[in-house]
C-alpha cells in the first residue's frame, strides 16, 4: 500500500505524466476499436481477440499506475498492449485475402496517409464530379497542382447551379480570359481566372469529361455530373474547342431539360394551344419555329415532338449530336460543319424513305427549304427559321422557296417566340399601376388593378434579406411568349397571291395575337413584369 500511495503521489504531482497517460488511453481505445471492427468485418474470432486486448489494456495501464518509476512503467505497459495488437495483426494477415494485409513499412504508411487525406478532401468538397459511368472522381487535395482548378470550378458551380443557370462559357486567349454565366437567358460576367489558370481549368475539366487533353483544336464533347454536399446531382454537357486565338469551354447545364417541357407549360395562350394541338392531329405541312438563339426554339420543337406517338408514326430527326434522348425516333446525326450541299443530299435520302414526321434542328440554305416545300403538303416537317416575328419568318420562307403558291400550300403554321423571365413568386412586389399607363399598354383597366415587379429581397423580422428562392435575382425560370399564325386555306391563298394586307386582316379575324400582346398578357397575369417584357422584345440575338 505504501508503494502504491507513493506511485499515486508522484503521478499526480507531475504535470506531464497524467497528460501522457490520457494520450495513451485515448490512442489505445481508438486502436482497439478499429481492430474490433476489422475482426468483425473479416469474422476473425472477435470475442476472443476482444478479451485479449482488454486483458492487455488492464495489465498495461496497471503497470503504469502501480510501478513507482513511471518512465520505466510506461514503455513496459506499451510493450504489453502493442504485443496484443501485433499478435492480432500477425494472425489477421494469415487469414485475409491477398492484398488486404496490414504492413508497417514506410510505403504502406504513406499510402494510408494519402487515402485518409483523400477521404477528408472528398468529404469537405462542396462539389464533386462523376463521369458518364457514374464513377465519382477524386477531388484533388491541396498539395495537388489541380486543386486550384477544382476550387475555381466549385466557386463557379456554387454560383450558377442554385440560380438555375443555362450555360457557362469560358474563353481563354493569350492576353485575356472571359467567364460568362447565363441565367434565364441573361449574361452575368464572373471574375475570370488568368490565362494560365484558365488553360489549367479547361484541361482539368476535359480530363474529367474523358476528352483528349492534348488535342487543343478539335471540338470535343462529354458529360459530367456535379454532385453537391447534399448528394444532389446536376447533369453537365461539356463542350470544348480551340483555334489560333485560344481555347473555349462551355457547360450546358441539364441539357435534357429542353426535351422535358410539356406543351401545356410552354406559355401558349389558350387559343394558341388549341390551334397548335389541332395541327398535331395531322401529319402534313410544315411547322416553322421562328426563334432567335437562346429564345427556346429547340424546347418548343421537342414539346411538339413529344405530342406525337412515335410507335404509330414513322418519326425521324436530323440533329448535330445524340446527347439528348428521344424515345422511338430514328435519329440522323449531321454535324454542323457539314457543307450545305452534303446536308441537302442526306436530307433528300431521308425524305425518300417516306417518314410521316421529320424534325430538323437547322436549315442549311435556301435549297433545304425548296426540298421541304416540294413534299410539305404530304409530310409533316418541324424546322427552325430564326426571325424577329412570324410575319418575317413567313416572308423568308416564301422568298427562299421561290414559288409563293408552293410555299403557301406546304405551310401549316409559323410559331414565333421569345423567352421572358418569370417573376420569383416568393419576392415579387405588387403595385397599383397608373391608369394612363394601363391604357397606353392596351390592357383592360377593369380587369388589371394590380401588377408585379421584381425584387430579389424578402423581409425577415423587419429586415431586408436576399430571397432564398431566386438568390437575389428577382426572377426564377422562364416562360414562352408566342405569336402563332393560324393558317387555313384562305390564309394560304393570300400568301400565294402575295396579298399581305388581306392576310394580316384575315389572321386578326382568326384571333392571331402578336408577340407584344402575348407578352402583356403575361404581365397582366403577374407571370412577368413590364421591365422584362421591354428587355425581351428589344433584345437582339447573341
Amino acid at each position: 500500500m505504501t508503494i502504491l500511495a507513493q506511485a499515486d503521489t508522484a503521478f499526480l504531482l507531475s504535470p506531464v505524466k497524467p497528460v501522457l497517460f490520457v494520450a495513451v488511453a485515448v490512442a489505445w481505445g481508438w486502436a482497439a476499436s478499429q481492430v474490433d471492427k476489422d475482426a468483425d468485418f473479416y469474422y476473425l474470432k472477435r470475442n476472443l481477440w476482444g478479451a485479449g486486448h482488454l486483458l492487455a489494456g488492464i495489465i498495461g495501464f496497471g503497470l503504469m499506475l502501480i510501478m513507482p518509476m513511471f518512465w520505466i512503467a510506461l514503455p513496459l505497459g506499451l510493450i504489453v498492449m502493442l504485443a496484443s495488437l501485433g499478435g492480432y495483426v500477425f494472425y489477421r494477415n494469415s487469414q485475409v485475402p491477398p492484398g488486404q494485409e496490414w504492413t508497417l513499412d514506410l510505403e504502406s504508411f504513406k499510402k494510408g496517409m494519402e487515402e485518409r487525406q483523400q477521404k477528408s478532401t472528398q468529404k469537405r468538397a462542396a462539389v464533386r464530379l462523376r463521369n458518364n459511368k457514374g464513377e465519382e472522381l477524386p477531388v484533388p487535395p491541396n498539395n495537388d497542382p489541380r486543386a486550384a482548378s477544382h476550387q475555381t470550378l466549385e466557386r463557379l458551380l456554387e454560383f450558377a447551379l442554385p440560380r438555375g443557370a443555362d450555360t457557362i462559357d469560358l474563353s481563354v486567349e493569350p492576353e485575356k480570359t472571359s467567364l460568362i454565366v447565363r441565367i434565364d437567358g441573361v449574361k452575368y460576367a464572373q471574375e475570370p481566372p488568368d490565362p494560365k489558370a484558365g488553360v489549367a481549368l479547361i484541361d482539368y475539366i476535359k480530363a474529367a469529361a474523358g476528352q483528349d487533353v492534348e488535342d487543343r483544336r478539335r471540338k470535343q464533347s462529354g458529360r459530367l455530373l456535379a454532385v453537391d454536399d447534399e448528394d444532389s446531382s446536376t447533369d453537365l454537357e461539356v463542350i470544348t474547342a480551340g483555334s489560333t486565338r485560344g481555347m473555349r469551354l462551355q457547360f450546358i447545364i441539364d441539357p435534357d431539360r429542353v426535351t422535358e417541357m410539356p406543351l401545356s407549360l410552354l406559355g401558349l395562350l389558350p387559343k394558341q394551344q388549341t390551334f397548335v394541338e389541332s395541327l398535331l392531329a395531322e401529319n402534313q405541312r410544315v411547322i416553322i419555329i421562328a426563334a432567335d438563339k437562346h429564345q427556346g426554339g429547340p424546347t418548343t420543337m421537342y414539346a411538339l415532338m413529344n405530342q406525337v406517338d412515335p410507335y404509330t408514326n414513322s418519326v425521324v430527326s436530323i440533329e448535330d449530336n445524340e446527347q439528348v434522348e428521344l424515345e422511338g425516333v430514328d435519329r440522323h446525326v449531321i454535324e454542323r460543319s457539314t457543307p450545305a450541299a452534303e446536308f441537302n443530299q442526306k436530307l433528300g435520302v431521308i425524305i425518300r424513305s417516306d417518314p410521316n414526321i421529320l424534325m430538323m434542328d437547322r436549315v442549311a440554305d435556301a435549297e433545304t427549304l425548296k426540298a421541304v416545300a416540294q413534299v410539305g403538303p404530304e409530310m409533316r416537317f418541324m424546322l427552325p427559321l430564326p426571325a424577329e416575328d412570324a410575319t418575317k419568318a413567313l416572308k423568308t420562307f416564301v422568298k427562299a422557296v421561290g414559288n409563293p403558291k408552293q410555299a403557301a400550300e406546304s405551310l401549316a403554321t409559323v410559331i414565333a417566340q421569345r423567352l421572358a423571365r418569370r417573376l420569383c413568386t416568393t419576392c415579387r412586389v405588387p403595385y397599383n399601376p397608373d391608369p394612363a399607363a394601363i391604357k397606353k399598354l392596351n390592357l383592360p383597366a377593369d380587369k388589371v388593378s394590380t401588377l408585379y415587379k421584381a425584387s430579389g429581397k424578402v423581409l425577415v423580422k423587419d429586415r431586408e434579406q436576399e430571397c432564398p428562392d431566386c438568390h437575389g435575382m428577382g426572377y426564377r425560370g422562364r416562360v414562352g411568349i408566342f405569336e402563332v399564325m393560324p393558317l387555313d386555306d384562305d390564309a394560304r391563298a393570300f400568301v400565294a397571291a402575295g396579298e399581305s394586307d388581306k392576310l394580316r386582316s384575315h389572321l386578326r379575324k382568326k384571333g392571331m395575337v402578336y408577340l407584344q400582346e402575348a407578352a402583356l398578357a403575361k404581365v397582366a397575369e403577374g407571370v412577368t413584369d413590364i421591365k422584362e417584357v421591354q428587355r425581351v422584345l428589344s433584345a437582339k440575338a447573341d
